[in-house]
Formats: structure tokens, C-alpha cells, sequence
């Protein structure tokens, strides 16, 4: 059986990470019984101060069909990352971060000196390198995306890409260097010589979630009066709630609109959308019920009428497809993978360029009848569970590995 380690910020139990966790743990769900996975991870969610109870840091454990070792933040150092690192076999290095200095960087930098065993290396970007993204912090990933190319430091990897969305972006911002920049060959007296062709390999791998369940299926779910919409993401200015906001503040209509998430490290971009808020008309009740349990999401989803998530770029959006697959259709920007809602009654995709357009579409949704809502329930929930079972997905991401091997 081949060994995987993998390398990620966050993992079970945790949740306020999102989307990387459910992506790991839904290739472990899937692919577990034919890849031995390893991970190395956080010993707490992100932003706790306290690390999770029941487990044992700095050492391996069962978690589901994974060996999980908890690193805690005094390990969290070359010496210590070393350490977890030998200390299993391994036959491929998968990272799931680009931009992370100690779960990618830290052992991309041990690989590089051959301090860790020299295997085949693959690096998930995880939506890094969306235009939304990458423009957050923009000089400062860029000086690192121009550093880590001039020394080679991802000279040698595999990467993954889960879109052919993903594949643009990776080529756009790391295959054609910041700021028109491009790599050179440095001849004798330092004149430049002619552009480096980069060869990017890149591999097309779709995320996966864990298995499905038919029975969930909502065919006896009805509308709520007034519409009950809900934003179910961590609050950064990526996730654009305060554009959702923006959007409800001209809507005549009645509506209630729940926000679940955990705040980002970023506080003042959270002041600024509870100052929208503020702001809204009565017709808007607007709740925050914070974080939700992992195992809770598709439960509360399932309350909804409708998903509204104006997001500025997402490499595949787990949350999507865990709105859709409790039968809570989406309203959703241009900058996800998901660009075929509409042909299956499942949602609407918008561009961010045209706010008025998510304004229409939810004051028609306000007036629907049940009877009128129901058809984008169950075509949600349908459309979720074909890409759920959808084998050629489990096959790109078995040939990942395979081909990583070779």
C-alpha cells in the first residue's frame, strides 16, 4: 500500500478552517483503504489558544482511517517539523498550501538540503492563487512567489489543481513571474540570457467529499415567509460578506438573513460589516450565530431557503457543495468552479461587477410560492449528490498519487 504524508495547517476535529479540512478528510474517507495516509497537523483549530481535548501532541494516533500527529506550537520549528517528518515512511510529501511558511515552506526547505527523505512532492495551492486571493497582501505574496521561483524552491514539484479554474490561476501567477518579472540565466558579466520556458506539471484532481447519503435527499422541504437566506463562511473580506450586505440593504422585499461563520484574525473588516448592519432596513432581520460544527453544516443548511455567498474567488468551495447537498440552492458570484447551477436548478451565478443582478433574483425568490421554491430544493440536492458520486473524481485523485510515484 503507498504511504502519503500529508502536510496541512488544520484537520479533525477541527472545522473554523474550512473547506482544506473537509478536502482531506474526504480523500481519507474515500481513498483510505487503498492509500495509507499520514498527516501532520495543528494540535488546535485555528485562532484557539487551547489545543484539542483527547488527543496526544507531538506523537501519531488513529483518527478514522489516517494516522494523525498532532504537532503543537512549540514543535512548530524546523528541528520539530524534522522530527515528525522521519519519523514515519513515506512515498510521496503532499502539501496543502502554497503561501504557509510552516506546513509548506518549512518542509519544501528540508527537501531542498535533503534533510528529509527525497520523494516525489506534491503541492495543492487550495484556491491560493484566485485573483481575490492573491490580490490580498498582493506586494508581499509576490515578493515570496519571486523569491521561492529565483531559488528553486518549488523547482521540482507536482502540483494539483481542482478546477481547470485552479490550473489558469496557478499558471497566471506562479508560471509567469509577478509584475511582468520573468526568470534568467545569468551569463558571464551579467547580461541576461534568453527567457526560461517553464514546464509546469500540473495535475487536474477535483476535490472530493466525504461518501454521500441518498436518503438526505429534501424532497419534503418547504420555503420559509418571509425567505430565510443565510452566509455560512468564515468572515474575511475573501468570503465578501459585506458585498451580501450591500445587496440586502436595497431589497424591498421581507427578509431573514443568518450569518454563520468564525470571525477572521482581520477584526476590522468584521466592524465594518456590523456597521452595514446597523444599517439595514427594517425589512432585513439579520442574525450572527457564529462558527458551526462540521457535523452540523449540512443540518443547518438544510433550514434555509437560499445560500447567498458573493465570494471573491474559491479554487472549489466545499461550502458549496454542502449547501447544495442539503438542498439549499445558491446564489453565487462568478469567481467559483461552479458555473452550471442554473441549467439544474441548483442556484445562479453573478458577476461581481453587477450587484443589481443578485438584488433581482432575490426579490423574485421572495415572492415564490412553496410549490415554486421546492424545484430548486431537490435540483440542489440532486445536482450535489451526482458530483458526489462521481467516479471520474475518485480516479483523478487515485491517479495523483500513482502518477506522483513514478
Amino acid at each position: 500500500m503507498m504511504n502519503v504524508l500529508v502536510l496541512c495547517a488544520y484537520y479533525l476535529p477541527g472545522f473554523k478552517a474550512g473547506g482544506p479540512i473537509k478536502t482531506i478528510a474526504g480523500m481519507v474517507d474515500r481513498l483510505g483503504d487503498e492509500f495509507h495516509f499520514s498527516i501532520i497537523t495543528s494540535d488546535r483549530d485555528t485562532q484557539d489558544t487551547d489545543p484539542f481535548p483527547h488527543i496526544k501532541e507531538n506523537s501519531w494516533q488513529q483518527v478514522g482511517k489516517a494516522q494523525v500527529y498532532y504537532i503543537s506550537p512549540t514543535d512548530k520549528t524546523i528541528r520539530g517539523f524534522r522530527r515528525a517528518i522521519v519519523s514515519k515512511p513515506y512515498d510521496i510529501l503532499y502539501l496543502n498550501s502554497f503561501f504557509d511558511p510552516q506546513f509548506t515552506g518549512t518542509p519544501l526547505f528540508l527537501h531542498r538540503l535533503g534533510l528529509i527523505p527525497q520523494t516525489p512532492v506534491i503541492v495543492a495551492p487550495r484556491g491560493e492563487f484566485s485573483a481575490g486571493a492573491i490580490n490580498l497582501k498582493k506586494p508581499k505574496k509576490h515578493a515570496y512567489l519571486l523569491a521561492a521561483q529565483m531559488v528553486g524552491l518549488y523547482s521540482k514539484v507536482q502540483w494539483q489543481a481542482s478546477s481547470e479554474f485552479e490550473k489558469q490561476d496557478i499558471l497566471r501567477e506562479f508560471f509567469r513571474c509577478p509584475n511582468g518579472l520573468r526568470h534568467h540565466n545569468l551569463k558571464s558579466g551579467g547580461a541576461a540570457a534568453p527567457d526560461i520556458t517553464l514546464a509546469p506539471d500540473i495535475t487536474l484532481a477535483p476535490n472530493i467529499l466525504a461518501s454521500s447519503n441518498e436518503e438526505l435527499l429534501p424532497f419534503g422541504k418547504y420555503g420559509h415567509k418571509p425567505l430565510r437566506i443565510i452566509f455560512l463562511s468564515r468572515i474575511t473580506n475573501m468570503k465578501n460578506l459585506g458585498y451580501a450586505l450591500n445587496v440586502l440593504a436595497k431589497i424591498q422585499a421581507d427578509i431573514d438573513f443568518d450569518i454563520y461563520g468564525p470571525v477572521d484574525r482581520d477584526k476590522d473588516y468584521w466592524y465594518e460589516c456590523q456597521r452595514l448592519i446597523s444599517k439595514l432596513p427594517k425589512n432585513i432581520q439579520t442574525r450572527y450565530l457564529g462558527p458551526v460544527e462540521a457535523s452540523k453544516v449540512q443540518k443547518v443548511f438544510s433550514e434555509y431557503d437560499l445560500f447567498f455567498f458573493p465570494t471573491k474567488g474559491e479554487n472549489f468551495g466545499h461550502v458549496i457543495l454542502e449547501s447544495l447537498s442539503a438542498g439549499c440552492p445558491v446564489l453565487l458570484s462568478d469567481q467559483t468552479p461552479w458555473q452550471d447551477l442554473e441549467e439544474h436548478n441548483a442556484g445562479w451565478v453573478v458577476p461581481l461587477s453587477k450587484p443589481e443582478e443578485f438584488r433581482k433574483i432575490i426579490e423574485t425568490l421572495a415572492q415564490y410560492s412553496q410549490e415554486e421554491l421546492s424545484k430548486f430544493f431537490t435540483g440542489a440536492a440532486r445536482y450535489a449528490y451526482e458530483k458526489l458520486d462521481d467516479q471520474e473524481v475518485i480516479e483523478q485523485n487515485r491517479a495523483l498519487f500513482y502518477g506522483a510515484s513514478i
